[in-house]
């Protein structure tokens, strides 16, 4: 019997594990590991950012546990290596090779089990990461669908009001303000009988739509007549809108006496949607911040071109598409990592594990030297990651603290958290006392309370919420701040306060006034003097008429509204008009014309019409200005008089004019010829000068009162002319 000493190896046969038995039990026991763990792990976790986050700790965990076994098995072999009587006991193993063998078959096995691994847990992350991308695609793709097709719903709605109507919707703007809150991706709807279109609600933004022809414009006159030929909905868009903005428009035929074998055109239903704003719903902005790349696309329909509806800065290189059906065509909305499908860090992270597991029994040393340069450069990264956000927080204070206006935060508590230099200097308050108090510790309760409720209905709104609010400063100034307040979430979405901006606009309020005063005060005098106010646009289409137009044209603003001027003329007039209004706007200048007007009952009047051009910035002409008044009653006095003069210069009788008292204003060729007095003879004298002495004074009076009193005398009398010859007038 050899004795052993205490710590070396026992020989074979003596139940203890030899080194080579240690390492094929320990590439047994780790393969194992690796597989079960990784089932359970793509089993039971779904989401591929935790998957990895796991998978790392998991390869730490297996890091520490083979340094640990190969310190171990290091250990116990050692004392054998250098006894010279287990080496003699066991030829087999040599002293210096022995290690060297074990660390070879262990990273053999080690290398092909963890390719295998880490080609499989790839593939696994790449198809969960397409999956989750493709679900995600599709639920945007629905919402989209569906806020699109709900707004689109609308046109149905105004179409059954149009027919039930029998092509007349009575109130339509009061009608119309009631279906918005159903249809709340709808921008404007809108009524185009004949396809022009005439009514929108809500109108403030889309005048410029107004009068529009939607078969007449080439650019856009495809989709409506398809709407009218085929009777079914269209999409029309995306497009740069006539009111500004881009979008689509959902155009409806609506067809009259439908079941009465009198089926007829009657225009459009259209409902007009805006873009992004119907694409807030689905968040489509906040797959970048996500880090994602997307886009929104249709095949046009007559380019057969990608066309573009929305995307992020950069598009998406191989993503998961979902496509979905639009009256228009069909739509596609494609989602793809910013970064690429691959994990550069995951993959290279796997691969050093199975690299550092398989060539730890050598490589040892280098592994803990690699673990202390990479805690080195996340500290070195998180060293730069600080003073990045140090230097934009930095930035951030300098903007706070810049901005003109003020500026203000609160808690949910409606507790001051902070606020800038400018909110220090109008409520001469420093940042100090303001933090940590509430409206009611600062100002007046009555005041405090209306900032408490303005506080209340933004985060009841969930959206920025805009009011205006007078303070009484203690030097007795009166300020107008127009106010927004906008409730402030966590990533999560989480409330955690209101952030309040106010301006001073009192002097704008106060120009804004005076203007409106200036502007009423004109409308006031023009409607007094008879005329009425008008705007029409560069293409002579009015924009805007006041009231009075009832009284000088004929017809109601909102029946000229859409309308030129020249549709109500008639036919000799448009020409002379045309020309006078081009000239005025060559030249820039003010103009003033006469012409007819046909009144909605048929009537010919007169309209004299005084304008001016008006222009942008740029000095582009906008449209025109003016006003208009009823000269028919002046036009036929004129006529009249025209029509006398020629009378009194053609009549063969002796005509002559006096005043009142007798004295000779004109006298006609005839009376010369007839009296034998020049004209100039006679101007200023009395007709006593024709008296022939046969009639008595009395005579006179007589015809003299008949004709202050009559207005008229009819008579024989006997004058006498130049030369002394007496002879009888009637």
């Amino acid at each position: 019997m050899v004795s052993l000493k205490k710590g070396t190896l026992p020989p074979p046969g003596s139940g203890q594990l030899t080194p080579a038995g240690i390492a094929l039990r320990y590439a047994a026991f780790a393969a194992l590991w690796i597989i079960i763990s990784g089932y359970l792990l793509t089993t039971v976790v779904a989401d591929p950012l935790v998957q990895s986050r796991i998978e790392i700790a998991k390869g730490l965990l297996f890091v520490a546990v083979t340094g640990a076994l190969v310190f171990m098995l290091a250990r116990r072999l050692a004392p054998a290596a250098n006894n010279p009587i287990t080496a003699a006991a066991n030829p087999a193993v040599p002293q210096a090779g022995r290690p060297l063998l074990v660390a070879f078959i262990v990273f053999l096995i080690a290398a092909a089990v963890a390719g295998l691994l880490v080609r499989q847990s790839e593939q696994q992350r790449s198809q969960q990461q397409r999956v989750q991308f493709a679900d995600q695609a599709d639920d945007h793709a629905h919402i989209i669908q569906r806020n699109i097709d709900r707004a689109l719903s609308a046109t149905y709605a105004l179409a059954a009001l149009v027919q039930q109507g029998n092509g007349n919707i009575r109130d339509f703007d009061v009608t119309a303000r009631e279906l918005p809150p159903y249809y709340p991706d709808a921008s404007s709807l809108q009524l185009a009988p004949g396809g022009i279109v005439q009514h929108i609600v809500p109108l403030a933004g889309n005048e410029k739509a107004i009068g529009h022809n939607l078969l007449q414009d080439p650019t856009r006159d495809k989709e409506a007549f398809l709407a009218r030929d085929s009777g079914q909905l269209t999409l029309a868009g995306p497009f740069n809108l006539v009111q500004g903005g881009t979008g689509a428009v959902g155009r409806l035929p609506v067809f009259l006496g439908e079941g009465k074998g009198q089926r007829t055109f009657w225009g459009f239903t259209s409902v007009l949607i805006r873009f992004p704003e119907v694409f807030y719903d689905a968040q489509l902005d906040r797959l970048a911040e996500q880090g994602l790349n997307y886009e929104l696309w249709r095949i046009h329909p007559d380019t057969r071109q990608k066309e573009v509806i929305a995307a992020s800065p950069s598009p998406p290189i191989d993503p998961m598409a979902r496509s979905f059906d639009m009256p228009n065509g069909t739509w596609t909305i494609s989602i793809a990592p910013a970064k690429g499908w691959g994990d550069p860090f995951g993959l290279m992270f796997k691969i050093s594990i199975g690299l550092l597991f398989s060539l730890l029994l050598g490589y040892l040393a280098k592994l803990l030297v690699e673990l202390r340069m990479h805690k080195q450069q996340l500290e070195a990264l998180v060293a730069q990651r600080t003073a990045e956000i140090t230097t934009s927080q930095h930035k951030l204070q300098a903007i706070f603290d810049a901005i003109p206006d003020l500026v203000w935060l609160k808690n949910t508590e409606s507790i001051y958290l902070d606020c800038n230099p400018m909110f220090e200097r109008v409520f001469g308050i420093s940042k100090a006392d303001v933090i940590g108090k509430t409206d009611y510790d600062l100002f007046d309760k009555e005041l405090a309370d209306i900032y408490r409720e303005h506080d209340r209905k933004a985060i009841a709104a969930g959206k920025p919420s805009s009011n205006e609010e007078w303070k009484i400063f203690a030097d007795g100034r009166h300020v107008l701040f127009e106010t927004t307040k906008t409730p402030m979430l966590d990533t999560d979405g989480n409330l955690v306060g209101v952030l309040g901006i106010a301006r001073d606009i009192t002097e704008r309020k106060q120009a804004e006034e005076t203007q409106r005063q200036s502007e009423q005060r004109f409308r006031d005098m023009s409607e007094a003097a008879g005329a009425y106010l008008c705007e029409i646009d560069a293409n002579m289409v009015y924009t805007y008429v006041s009231n009075q137009s009832a009284n000088v044209k004929g017809y109601p603003p909102d029946e000229l509204l859409g309308h030129t001027p020249l549709e109500f003329m008639p036919m000799d007039d448009i020409q002379p008009v045309s020309e006078i209004v081009r000239h005025a706007i060559a030249n820039k200048s003010p103009f003033k014309l006469q012409h007819r007007d046909i009144t909605k009952s048929g009537e010919v009047v007169w309209e004299e019409v005084h304008g001016a051009i008006f222009h942008d910035q740029n000095g582009t002409v906008i449209g025109l200005r003016g006003t208009g008044l009823n000269i028919t009653a002046r036009k036929q006095a004129e006529e009249k008089l025209h029509l006398a003069a020629s009378v009194f210069t053609h009549s063969r009788e002796g005509i002559m004019i006096t005043e009142p008292d007798g004295t000779i204003l004109d006298v006609n060729d005839a009376f010369t010829r007839i009296t034998g007095y020049s004209r100039d003879e006679v101007l200023g004298q009395n007709p006593r000068i024709l008296n022939s002495g046969r009639q008595k004074k009395e005579f006179y009076a007589v015809m003299w009162h008949d004709l202050i009193d009559k207005g008229h005398w009819y008579g024989e009398v006997w004058n006498r002319r130049k030369n002394g010859e007496v002879f009888a007038e009637m």
